[in-house]
């Protein structure tokens, strides 16, 4: 058996992936830039809830990105009800009637209080601070994947000097 779970179930936290006990628990801690917090889980698992008033404004900006595209679509009259669904900003719509499509502005007003939070969720013994800086690194493995994965290596024909032996050369 595994004594960790990788460090990718990292999320940024937000209602529509929290359970409504987490939610509370969460939007009770009262975290300042950098802080960060423990939540025990039933399952034995932690999660470490971190907040960044630099990930607070992105976060914000996205999500008013998020609405003014959202707007322009529904000014040219390009949302029908099959846009309808809880992906991305299209949680902020709701369907009044059969087919008049508004934005829900107290929904996205309210997932202001979100903004900042990211959740790492583990069973490992490090401290909460060295998850997140274990998975902060991550992205240099990923990437060490991604280019091993698209590197494209030319094989030059073997050279048989005798029997035993074989050279090869690798571009």
């Amino acid at each position: 058996m595994q004594d960790y779970y990788p460090l990718r179930t990292s999320k940024t936290l937000h209602p529509s992936n929290t359970s409504l006990f987490l939610k509370e628990q969460i939007l009770a801690l009262e975290l300042a830039d950098g802080d960060v917090s423990i939540i025990k889980k039933q399952d034995g698992l932690r999660l470490i809830v971190s907040y960044s008033a630099k990930r607070a404004e992105r976060d914000k900006r996205n999500r008013e990105r998020g609405l003014k595209r959202l707007e322009k679509n529904l000014n040219k009259g390009k949302l029908t009800k099959s846009h309808i669904n809880n992906r991305g900003y299209n949680k902020y719509l709701k369907l009044e009637g059969d087919i008049k499509i508004e934005i829900d502005y107290e929904k996205f007003e309210a997932d202001d209080e979100w903004d900042g939070l990211k959740g790492y969720v583990t069973n490992t013994r490090l401290s909460a601070k060295n998850v997140i800086q274990n998975y902060n690194q991550l992205w240099h493995i990923e990437r060490a994947f991604r280019i091993s994965e698209t590197d494209q290596c030319e094989v030059i024909p073997f050279e048989w000097t005798d029997e035993q032996e074989m050279v090869g050369k690798i571009i």
